[in-house]
Formats: C-alpha cells, structure tokens, sequence
C-alpha cells in the first residue's frame, strides 16, 4: 500500500546520522595532521634563512699521566697488558698519578729498535719474526734499522760494526715515546715469555739493565730499556759519555766502554749527593788495548780473554762499592733488574746465562753472542696473533737468502 511520510524521512535521518559519524572519525584523524603541520611551520619560521647546523663538539683528548699515551687501537695483549699495568710495582707505589689510571685507555708508548747488517735478516731471519710478533701483539712500534753490507756471512767480529747502532738511535731518543728497547740484531724473544711487556722492568730509573753475578766477560750490552718519559738529558750524557770511547782501541769493542760508563755515571751521581764518586782505575786493568779488539780476539785469544777477566774483576768489585751487592744494587738513575724475582724475566740471555738451569723458564731474549751462532734462517714457532701472519707476509724484513 502507499507509505507514510515516516517511512521517506526515517531512513534519509539514519542515513545523515551516519554520515555525520564518518566525518566526526575522519576529523580527529586529519585534526592531528593539521595540527603537525601547523607547530613544524611555526618552528620552521623561526629559522634564519641560512642558518647551519652546527654538530656537537667532540669530547676533549684524554690526559694521560705522565708515562702514558691515549691508546687509539687496542692490541692483542691490550687487555694483559691493562693488567700488568694496574698491579705494576712503580706505578701504584711510587707515581699516584698511576694509582687512578684503571680504564688501561693510556698505556706506555713503547719503541723496539734493533739495529743489524744485511746478513743478519737472513741468518737470525726467525729472530727478526719473533721481535715484530711481540711488537705487534704489544701494540709497540718497532725501528730495525739495516746497516748494509757491514759483515760478512760468516759473521765476524768488527769494531766498526759494534758502534753501528749509536748514531741512528739519536733521532728515535727524540721522539714521542715513553721507552726505547734496544737490542741488536742476533736476540730472540722466546714465545715462552713474549707476553711480558719490557716497560714492566723499568722501576723509574731513565735506563734499565739486567743484573748479573760475575762472569769473566763482564756485563752484556743489550736489551736496554731507556725510560724516555724521565730525565732524557740524563740519558743523552750517559750515550755522549759512552761515545767517548768510539775511536779507541778497548776491550769488547763498545761493550768495555758500556761498562766503564756505567761506573762513571755512578760515581757522578754519587759526587752529586756528596759521596766519593768512581776514579777511573778500572780502565787501566785492560779496558785500553794495542789493537782492535776483533784483532786481538783473532789473533791471540788467550790475552784477550785474560784482559776481560781482569777488567771484569774490577768492574764487578767496582759495581758492588758503588751500588751495594748483586740483585739488591741501589741508584736512582741506573735500574738493575734482579735475577732472583720471579715475576721478571731475564732480559738478555747472552752466553754467560743461556747455559743456567733456569734459563730455559726465564730467558725473555736469547742473545747469540760467541762463536756458535744458530742457524735461524727459517722460522720457528707461529705467532700466537694470526693477525700478524700478513703483515710478515709483506714485511720488507722478511728477507729469504737466495741460493
């Protein structure tokens, strides 16, 4: 039948209705966007035309105490070495800018410079291997400096040869370092002891050698710890005082005249406290010779080995005056690393010392002085670091002799 007028209206009111819900929805959906839109406009007006924006400044360098430098990259041995550092003897008792320094982010910048001959990168090739494996796995930088063509296979004794490596070292002593280690050419670091880091010997003084009983050859030029961080002054007058002797004839060629100066720098910092110092009468008892010492050593070896015995007699006698007995000596310029601390490797195990019964758990570096020299032209051991295995790969001192 005909429909009412409520039954038109009613359903055109429901359907308003529901339009007008739709829009309701879509409004507070799209009044959020609006009111966006309208803040970053009125942030955006704000803004100078050509306004840069500037990124926050970068945190100021680290300070490091005395001794140390920023590590930029940590090493293989970072983390043993953070340890070594934190329960270090000097550090904690003697220097209280150390006692703080617990994050290990400053560490001792340390140089290893070796200086050798051309035939020595051929003949102690394993030698060469094993100082870069520790200087890498330290993190140390390392210096071989290559003396050229100065010896001859079979590796003779050469007064000219035995100075080489005072001149080039001048430079690195002026650089940013906090120690130098010097050792030559013929001086492996054992894997047994290659974790130890060389500045652990040093107890402040600005030089540090390993301490010896006597022996008819006297103390062993090598493995020498320069603290760069102290009194370099001091270090160039012990070398200047050294290079004194560089054009005479004396015993050892420049290993007599390391140990008279060692007496002379003890005596002098003795005067300078007031005490009686060192007169020099040891180097009238064979430190002089009639000839080169390679001469004399070739040609009548029974007087040269007189001579040193003699000379060592004194030195030793000489040393203990100055400094008290053996493994207990007391400067405060010179450091004598004890053989009797457990924790400290022996750091130049020359002929006097390969042969001891310890030797093989102590020894950190084998010095091949004597006549019998290994044949090291292939390399024993791997480094415990495979990240060094390239950089040997393309070093230009992993030389092979050729046939």
């Amino acid at each position: 039948g005909p429909r009412s007028l409520f039954d038109v209206v009613l359903p055109m009111m429901d359907g308003v209705r529901g339009l007008l819900r739709l829009l309701r929805r879509r409004w507070r959906a799209c009044s959020v966007c609006v009111i966006f839109a309208f803040l970053v406009y009125a942030v955006l007006r704000e803004v100078p035309e050509h306004a840069e924006f500037v990124a926050p400044p970068a945190p100021p360098p680290r300070i490091c105490p005395k001794g140390t430098h920023a590590v930029t990259k940590k090493a293989f041995l970072h983390d043993h070495d953070c340890s070594v550092l934190q329960n270090w003897t000097w550090s904690v008792n003697q220097d209280k800018g150390w006692a703080s320094e617990k994050s290990c982010d400053c560490m001792p910048r340390v140089l290893v410079y070796t200086w050798t001959t051309e035939n020595t990168f051929y003949m102690f090739r394993s030698d060469i291997y094993w100082k870069m494996c520790y200087a890498h796995m330290h993190g140390f930088d390392l210096v071989i400096i290559d003396g050229g063509n100065g010896a001859s296979a079979s590796w003779s004794y050469n007064d000219d040869l035995v100075w080489g490596w005072f001149q080039p070292i001048q430079k690195y002593l002026e650089q940013d370092y906090d120690y130098l280690f010097f050792t030559g050419g013929d001086y492996l670091i054992t894997e047994r002891n290659i974790k130890f880091p060389i500045w652990a010997w040093s107890l402040g003084h600005d030089l540090t050698v390993m301490d010896q009983q006597w022996t008819e050859f006297g103390f062993n030029e090598n493995a020498l710890v320069f603290r760069l961080s102290g009194d370099r002054s001091w270090i160039h007058r012990f070398l200047d005082m050294l290079h004194e002797y560089r054009y005479g004839t004396y015993l050892q060629g420049d290993n007599g005249p390391y140990m008279e100066t060692i007496l002379r720098a003890l005596g002098r910092e003795l005067e300078e406290d007031g005490q009686p110092g060192y007169d020099g009468h040891c180097a009238s008892q064979g430190l002089v010779l009639d000839m080169p010492a390679s001469k004399l050593f070739k040609e009548d070896f029974d007087t040269y080995r007189k001579k040193n015995t003699v000379f060592s007699a004194c030195f030793f006698n000489t040393l203990e005056a100055l400094t008290g007995p053996g493994n207990q000596r007391r400067s405060k310029r010179i450091g004598f690393s004890s053989l009797y601390d457990p924790k400290m490797p022996w750091a130049n195990c020359w002929l006097a010392m390969r042969h001891l019964p310890n030797a093989k758990e102590m020894c950190f570096g084998m010095h091949w002085t004597g006549m019998d020299k290994p044949d090291h032209r292939q390399v024993e051991g791997r480094c415990p670091d495979p990240s060094f295995e390239p950089i040997w790969a393309a070093s230009p001192h992993n030389r092979v002799e050729k046939s």
